[in-house]
Order: C-alpha cells, then structure tokens, then sequence
C-alpha cells in the first residue's frame, strides 16, 4: 500500500523478494525502512535500538541491549550471526533518515495530521479489545477528530479502518520503532 500511494504497484512476491524474507524467521522493520527508502525519498526510522551502534558492533550490541529471552528469541528467527538485518541496518542509515529515540503521542499526531504515513507495531490486544496480545503491524495515514485512519492488513484485513486516537496511543505504548514516510514532494 505505501508503494501504490507512490505510484509503485509490486505484488507480494516482489515484496518478500526484496525484504529476503523466508519463512520461520522474523522480518525486522529495518527490513521494510531499507525497502522504502532504497524505492522513495522522505523516509526515517524512529527507534530505541540504536541502529548505528548495530551497524557498528553486530550481534554484540543486541546481546548488550536486549534482555536475554528477548535475544534468544530473536537470535532464533533471525539470519545467522544477524548479518541480513545488519546490512540492511547499514543500507537505512545511508538512504534513510535515522533517530535514536521514540516519538511523542504529540510527534506522531502531527505527522499524521499532515498527511505523512507511519508504519509501526501495535498490541493486537489493545487495538481489537482481546485478551490476545501479540505485535501487530499496521499503516497509519491520517487523523480525523478523534479518529485514526489505518490500513490494517489483518486478520481481518480492513482497508479503511478507523480507531479512537486513545486506543491506537495505548495500542503503540510499546512499540520502540516507526517508520515514517513523508508525503511533502519537495523532500
């Protein structure tokens, strides 16, 4: 969807081709980042992980950074050695704008409010209202009032999704990054 709203229609083929992706391992968002930016300008990446740090040290950094499960998780369903998210690292942070930080609830409604994109990680249990929570990635792409508009691929997948402004923040409490995609054409 980010590349249609760019005049860039690709199939999912094409997509996970380029994302390298194989089933059973995890596909990171600096996955997507590198794939934005390397087809359009304007891109950033806002994280708590400090991507240069990555691109620097490797495995060590994540070792140091993340508590223990989450690494063995990670380390599972990842690339050997996290050499693929590693070059993809390197790539954003030549092609892409990259801060070391978390975006404001108040950042983040005004990206929205200019018509800029947000690809972020959501709580599926906190945006549903289930007791089933699990990251859930969605495409946010504007605000109304005190509404939302995303694109959410599911399941179920809903184009065209609105939800509360407070429930889409308490949703986002624990994401660490986002991509944003400006849709300004002078960038």
């Amino acid at each position: 969807m980010v590349l249609a709203a760019f005049g860039q229609d690709t199939t999912l083929e094409d997509i996970d081709s380029a994302l390298q992706f194989q089933p059973g391992l995890f596909t990171w968002t600096i996955s997507a980042a590198a794939l934005l930016a390397e087809r359009i300008n304007g891109v950033a990446i806002y994280s708590q992980l400090n991507y240069r740090r990555f691109a620097e040290e490797g495995e060590a950094y994540l070792a140091e950074y993340w508590a223990p499960d989450w690494y063995s998780n990670q380390k599972q369903h990842a690339s050997p050695n996290f050499e693929r998210e590693r070059k993809q690292a390197v790539e954003v942070l030549q092609t892409a704008k990259f801060e070391n930080r978390r975006l404001s609830s108040d950042e983040i409604y005004q990206i929205l409010s200019r018509g800029d994109l947000v690809i972020t990680s959501l709580d599926h249990g906190i945006l549903n209202s289930t007791p089933i929570t699990f990251g859930h990635s969605v495409l946010a792409y504007g605000v109304r009032g005190p509404d939302v508009r995303l694109h959410d691929p599911g399941p179920p997948p809903t184009k065209s999704r609105r939800v509360k402004w407070l429930t889409f923040i308490k949703a986002l409490r624990t994401a660490a990054e986002l991509i944003v995609i400006s849709r300004n054409k002078t960038e």
